[in-house]
């Protein structure tokens, strides 16, 4: 607007000075623009428009996928998911990078047309009336008086011509913000925030010398692990210290925030605030299966590989295991096993835990970690899969609070909440009535109250 009012007080102050000393210059002057307007609009306009529009649209699209990459970084980082995201992100970067190249050629040459336009300007004026000058009907002095009007007058009506590659930026934006506005049902304005409201500074984490030491092992074991949060404000575990062999499955319970996630945490090598070593087997051999499973946007057949996405699988495998997870309609019903569907939003939490499952069935690794991967599904579906698991021999480390999972472990680790942990045979343990506290009807295995680590082994815990 302010370049608008501008240009209109420019054409009011010298286009009356123009029309005085020459009739031809003014007419010249609105063909010339009119024309220089109409190649601007129709040569470059659309061209340019839709590229600023497609540019917005691929970094939108490059930075959600940045996005998307951190709020799921935990679960990307227990999958080992880090390649496959770093394909998809590439490819996002690589479209906005192509749209850009196409962009940058649109925009020379509509620059290169503006210079001509604006070079050719400055001759037209002199070319049209050195006539008059020569035949003395103009005077030399205004004769430079009307050069600079013409060049005035032309500067304030050729608005369009020079300021539309900025306004090709500007109206790509509105047409998105317009978009935006259309879609969106009526809202009420959000209510202004408290005034005088402290602003919170979190606290940066303490930098601390102790870190626990990982290592790759054909079992888990861990070593007197002293396990911190990750700013050290808390301890969650002292002095653990168990063996887990093949074939063996431990099932973790505790209070709610006495630290069970964090020690899975620990165990997958993700978190290493504290003391102590854990020995585990490879990344390669190990899955992780959180309580929300993380649903790449992709096929069906990406969220079966995940993350091992190069791999070859025939499609009786992937199509087999959706059968064994009790999905045997859901490659029907979604189109194939290369249909792209959000499934996020398309699966319920049930199955998307099953289909967490079936990645579990078709990669069969070694190492199986569960964090209430089983929460959102029914006690057959859950007995079913745990039994599947076990049948292919996998070690199993989990977290779930109901009392039929005990018949797939062979030992539980009870975490108190302060630190303290005891480790009993899954035959010995059972819940209360009440679903809260547990109790054991034996004699804990390892009882771990005080600071100092005892190494015991799981196996032979009697």
């Amino acid at each position: 607007m302010l370049i608008a009012i501008g240009s209109a007080m420019q054409l009011v102050a010298f286009s009356w000075v123009l029309w005085n000393i020459s009739h031809l210059l003014v007419y010249v002057l609105v063909l010339y623009t009119s024309l220089g307007t109409w190649i601007t609009v129709k040569v470059f306009g659309a061209p340019l428009m839709r590229l600023n529009f497609f540019q917005l649209r691929r970094e939108a699209d490059f930075r959600f996928s940045l996005v998307r990459v951190r709020e799921n970084a935990e679960s990307i980082a227990f999958h080992r998911g880090e390649k496959a995201e770093l394909r998809q992100v590439r490819g996002r970067f690589a479209q906005a990078f192509r749209n850009t190249q196409q962009l940058l050629k649109k925009q020379f040459n509509l620059n290169f047309f503006q210079q001509a336009y604006n070079q050719l300007a400055i001759l037209l004026p002199n070319v049209l009336i050195a006539d008059l000058v020569l035949s003395g009907q103009l005077e030399v002095g205004d004769a430079i008086k009307a050069a600079g009007a013409f060049l005035a007058v032309l500067s304030a009506v050729s608005l369009i011509i020079d300021n539309f590659e900025g306004l090709s930026r500007f109206t790509a934006g509105i047409e998105r913000i317009q978009g935006l506005m259309e879609a969106l049902p009526g809202r009420e304005s959000e209510p202004d925030p408290t005034p005088g409201a402290a602003k919170v500074t979190p606290l940066m984490p303490r930098r601390r010398a102790n870190t626990i030491r990982s290592s790759d092992s054909e079992r888990l074991c861990l070593r007197g692990v002293h396990l911190h949060t990750p700013d050290f404000s808390r301890l969650l575990v002292r002095g653990l210290s168990f063996t887990l062999h093949g074939g063996d499955a431990l099932l973790i319970v505790g209070e709610s925030g006495s630290g069970k996630s964090s020690l899975l945490r620990a165990i997958a090598g993700l978190w290493r605030s504290g003391q102590g070593s854990i020995q585990r087997p490879p990344a390669a051999q190990s899955l992780f299966l959180p309580q929300q499973p993380y649903m790449q946007i992709g096929s069906l057949r990406t969220q079966l590989l995940y993350p091992q996405l190069d791999r070859e699988v025939d499609d009786a495998v992937l199509l087999q295991a959706l059968v064994d997870v009790n999905l045997p309609r859901l490659a029907e019903r979604s189109g194939g096993l290369d249909a792209e569907v959000d499934w996020g939003r398309t699966l319920s939490l049930g199955e998307q835990q099953r289909l967490a499952f079936a990645r579990v069935l078709i990669a069969r690794p070694r190492f199986v970690i569960l964090d209430e991967a089983t929460s959102a599904l029914d006690a057959a579906n859950e007995a079913r899969l745990y039994q599947r698991l076990l049948d292919d021999g996998a070690t199993l480390v989990s977290i779930a609070h109901r009392p039929a999972v005990l018949d797939y472990h062979t030992h539980v680790l009870q975490l108190t909440g302060d630190g303290g942990w005891t480790l009993h045979e899954a035959e010995d343990f059972e819940f209360d009535s009440g679903g809260g506290s547990r109790a054991a009807r034996g004699h804990a295995a390892v009882g771990a109250a005080d600071a100092q680590a005892r190494p015991h082994s799981a196996k032979a815990a009697a």
